[in-house]
């Protein structure tokens, strides 16, 4: 096996485990809001879908010796040339709101707004994993083409869903 197709299979094993850790940041993340697991969690997530495009940078570095780091992480686009590059962005974006959500965590004792914003965080998660479902299930051709995570996304979405149902009934009930 190459080692090109070795880092490809890696980046996509970093991007799936990404998103499932993302899911359990949301089932997990009201429940036990105050325990210091969770946080390590987070901060585990926010490594591994930070691990993800610098992979996708050695990836086409190697196939293509065009090393480029700012494509994958600052590159994003409004008015994109083609869908790839739209779904591309997607990923982009959740790893900014979800990098927004982590450092809010990080840094809430530095500054008396980034307190008052630490409410909010869960909806940063909440457009990270909505954003990064439409960024796996149409991007990869693993879950293209295999029935199997089509249904596990379908399920995570629908679970998460309701846990925003749930969280925004609470929220604009207790304030």
């Amino acid at each position: 096996m190459e080692l090109i197709t070795i880092i490809d299979l890696i980046q996509k094993y970093f991007g799936y485990s990404g998103f499932i850790l993302l899911f359990l940041n949301i089932i997990l993340f009201k429940v036990n809001e105050k325990r210091k697991w969770v946080n390590v969690l987070e901060y585990i997530t926010f490594l591994i879908l930070f691990v993800h495009p610098a992979l996708l940078v050695m990836h086409k570095y190697l196939y293509v010796s065009d090393l480029d780091p700012f494509y994958y992480f600052v590159d994003a686009c409004v008015m994109c040339p083609d869908r790839r590059e739209h779904l591309i962005n997607f990923g982009r974006i959740s790893l900014y709101l979800f990098s927004i959500s982590t450092f809010l965590y990080l840094f809430k004792k530095q500054h008396y707004l980034i307190e008052k914003l630490l409410k909010y965080k869960i909806l940063f998660v909440y457009l990270a994993f909505y954003l990064t479902s439409i960024h796996i299930s149409n991007l990869t051709y693993t879950i293209a083409n295999n029935p199997i995570y089509k249904l596990l996304l379908l399920a995570s979405q629908i679970v998460v869903t309701l846990r925003l149902i749930f969280d925004l009934r609470e929220f604009f009930i207790n304030g």
